[in-house]
């Protein structure tokens, strides 16, 4: 006998035998048993999925004459055998494709009228209904409605909305579905067990992967595989069909997690010297992001339609993502794989795309960091009056009398609004006095500006560890003026923008300046207008001691105001803590 692709050797015979359409079959069977048969039946559904085939089966059942007490044929019969053997008179299946003109269904309502010659029924199959055109769906109409005696018509098409409604009221409609991947693959170990061919788990899964939810197309690419090779592995799947390695797209997730971005180009190129397609590449790294979503929702790979050795890979890759960083790795390769069709330089799109992911940080849930927030706010307000910040008690080791910049902004940013806390008010008593902090002495000595620009390079460096913006900015500075304990910082008229970033930052600079020199200094911003004279932005104005010194700070009372940096008093202390922490403001 003739070798026969494994798509037809292995056709199935009966209807407990059709694969992943129990909803179908049972259906069918049901009214074959009460003798509940329509003259007319609609298969429709994805390609490869058993629509033709169970018409088939309905038609030998219909003809059976050695059909028991169950609905399926017998397949011994002679009627049977004429229908497998597609030699059978009372069976005819029609191409719609190619006969689809009205002289085509006038010639078949003239044939309709015959008796069956062998079987009970005469079975009428038209393929691909919908290519038919409008003229022969009319003249078909009052042949479906009143058909002649033991005649049945079932038609099959993947195209049901090409079909007209008159058609459709007239048929018993049976939507057939995508095979489950489990199921495909599954049938292909049958398959291959009984044909003695050696074959991995993996390599079965990736074909009913690459199938689609069509038994038929696993068959076939099965068939092409074990032409390349008796042995299925994974391998020898990916290098007939030109799948990328799995194993590409597990170290190209861990890359991203690791915001490793030149591992990532590595793995790229790896790919396209290795033969493979970046659009292939890119539906594959879709799928799998997909897969590691849903075991990150799930908490487990078991849903999987995958091999039971990937599962245990999926669980561990998805430990060091959180499921908002997933979400955003799918949605961007879902647009990526958009873009792709229309873009001329795919490989560029694709690294520019997978280092944006490296380098996308990871995501921070907004609630727990106001949770935590209200946390510390609730443990400040417990410990009673809050002090104020400590300031430095000799000018020869300010370092030593001052925390760390970064860890005295964080602490400010929590503990204490932006504008500098009141003095508390002193109480009357020997307790008082006893629990009292002992006050702070002032700098031995003066400074002037040209010790403060001697020590700004440093000064603006400090400040950029925890304002980077304004550290920034304040490298445009054209000029300083000391005014006692004021420090006024000119900017040019068209520098604004940054003058109103450093404004916003004047604490921190005031803690730089007193971190580097020792002196505690208010700052001021004011445009550069080209006089002597400073516009700051206190409306109240300072005492006026000669300029080439500055006499020890007074005593604050109350918040400096500033005009750029927007009144916050009104503000919440989370709200507050959350604006300094990422250099904001209330619009």
């Amino acid at each position: 006998m003739a070798y026969q692709v494994t798509a037809r050797k292995w056709r199935p015979q009966r209807f407990d035998e059709v694969v992943g359409q129990q909803h179908i079959t049972t259906t069918l069977t049901n009214a074959l048993h009460s003798g509940r048969v329509a003259q007319c039946y609609l298969f429709t559904g994805p390609r490869g999925v058993g629509k033709t085939t169970s018409a088939r089966i309905l038609a030998k059942a219909l003809n059976c004459k050695d059909r028991s007490q169950t609905p399926d044929p017998c397949g011994q019969c002679p009627s049977c055998v004429a229908i497998t053997d597609s030699t059978s008179m009372d069976v005819l299946e029609i191409d719609g494709a190619s006969n689809n003109s009205v002289d085509d269904v006038r010639e078949l309502r003239e044939i309709v009228r015959y008796i069956p010659t062998e079987g009970a029924y005469k079975v009428y199959i038209i393929d691909e209904v919908h290519m038919l055109s409008t003229a022969a769906f009319n003249a078909l109409l009052k042949t479906l409605e009143e058909p002649p005696p033991r005649v049945v018509f079932v038609f099959a098409t993947t195209e049901v909305q090409e079909v007209p409604e008159t058609i459709l009221s007239r048929c018993q409609r049976f939507n057939f579905r995508r095979i489950p991947t489990t199921l495909i693959a599954s049938h292909l170990e049958k398959i291959t067990n009984e044909e003695g061919i050696s074959a991995d788990q993996e390599s079965l899964y990736l074909l009913a992967h690459r199938a689609d939810g069509a038994l038929r197309d696993a068959e076939s690419l099965l068939d092409q595989v074990v032409s390349f090779s008796d042995a299925v592995s994974a391998q020898t799947v990916g290098e007939v069909l030109g799948l990328v390695d799995r194993t590409v797209f597990f170290d190209a997730a861990q890359a991203i997690a690791a915001g490793d971005g030149a591992r990532l180009l590595d793995l790229v190129a790896a790919v396209i010297d290795g033969g493979g397609d970046i659009e292939e590449f890119v539906r594959g790294f879709v799928e799998h992001s997909s897969h590691m979503l849903f075991t990150k929702v799930q908490s487990s790979a078991d849903k999987l339609e995958v091999a039971d050795t990937e599962r245990v890979r999926y669980e561990e890759a998805v430990a060091d993502l959180a499921e908002q960083d997933l979400l955003r790795i799918v949605q961007t390769l879902m647009e990526l794989d958009a873009d792709l069709r229309n873009s001329l330089q795919p490989r560029f799109r694709t690294e520019l795309a997978l280092v944006r992911l490296a380098h996308m940080g990871n995501a921070v849930d907004v609630g727990r960091l106001l949770s935590r927030l209200a946390s510390l706010e609730a443990a400040v307000g417990a410990g009673g009056t809050r002090v104020p910040p400590r300031r430095p008690t000799s000018p020869a080791s300010p370092t030593a009398q001052s925390p760390a910049p970064a860890t005295r902004q964080r602490a400010e940013a929590v503990d204490q609004p932006p504008p500098p806390v009141p003095p508390p008010i002193r109480e009357e008593g020997p307790e008082a006095e006893a629990s009292s902090a002992v006050p702070t002495p002032p700098p031995a000595g003066p400074i002037d500006v040209n010790e403060l620009q001697t020590h700004w390079p440093r000064v603006t460096h400090v400040v950029r560890e925890t304002q980077p913006s304004a550290g920034t900015f304040l490298q445009e500075v054209t000029r300083m003026q000391l005014e006692g304990s004021v420090l006024t910082l000119f900017f040019a008229p068209e520098e604004r923008f940054g003058m109103g970033q450093v404004g916003k930052a004047h604490e921190a600079v005031s803690s730089a300046i007193a971190q580097i020199t020792g002196h505690q200094l208010r700052v001021r911003c004011s445009p550069d207008q080209g006089g002597g004279g400073a516009t700051g932005q206190d409306p109240t104005p300072a005492p006026q001691p000669p300029k080439s010194q500055v006499q020890p700070p007074a005593p604050v009372t109350g918040p400096p105001q500033q005009a750029q940096s927007g009144d916050k008093k009104d503000l919440t202390p989370p709200v507050r803590a959350v604006l300094d922490a990422i250099d904001g403001e209330i619009v």
